[in-house]
Order: structure tokens, then C-alpha cells, then sequence
């Protein structure tokens, strides 16, 4: 998250790709579509100001899902990872970002 805010997208990015079971080629195409938000839509947030946790919910200690929200002068966007542990250590299963607040909210 941290990178992410910085404006440095492709590290943040590679980073994603060494602590996850995606398949490299999906980080890819999700790169070029981070992009195209980053340059068409965020402008409309207003400027990117920081990240914050939210919080996170656990099944046990094997499933985890994190929440965070990336602030912007006139919006946000929630972040969620799904991550696993399978006793060696947590890996990022999913990662979603969106404008939708109803799980923040609980």
C-alpha cells in the first residue's frame, strides 16, 4: 500500500507478485487497467493523500482478509486482500480495490 500511495505503482505491483499464488499474467493485465484508472478516474478522487488499515477479519489463523482505505481530497477507494497461511506463511490469494464502503461499515 505503501508504494501504491507513493505514485509507485509498478513496484507496488511487483511486490504483489512475490507474496501471491495470482498468476503473474493476471498482475499484468491488472497493471495496465491500474494505469488507465490512475490517468482517467482517479483525477476525479482529487489527489491521492495517504493509506490507512481499516481492519481485518480471520478465520483461525489460516484465512485473513485485510481492509484499507486509500484517501483522496474528495474520496476513496477500500482495498481488501485475501491472504492464506498454510503454516509457512502468509500468501496474498486476492486483491480487490473498489468504491464500495458496506464491509468497512459492519
Amino acid at each position: 500500500m505503501q508504494q501504491f500511495v507513493a505514485g509507485k505503482t509498478d513496484e507496488a505491483l511487483e511486490l504483489l507478485k512475490q507474496n501471491t499464488v495470482m498468476q503473474p499474467n493476471s498482475i499484468d493485465t491488472l497493471k495496465v487497467t491500474i494505469a488507465d484508472q490512475i490517468k482517467n478516474l482517479f483525477p476525479q478522487f482529487g489527489k491521492m493523500l495517504s493509506s490507512e488499515f481499516i481492519k481485518e477479519s480471520k478465520v483461525k489463523n489460516f484465512i485473513a482478509k485485510r481492509f484499507y482505505v486509500i484517501k483522496f481530497s474528495k474520496f476513496f477507494l477500500k482495498v481488501d486482500f485475501t491472504l492464506y497461511n498454510s503454516g509457512t506463511g502468509w500468501t496474498i490469494t486476492s486483491f480487490h480495490y473498489n468504491e464500495e464502503a458496506d464491509e468497512l461499515l459492519d
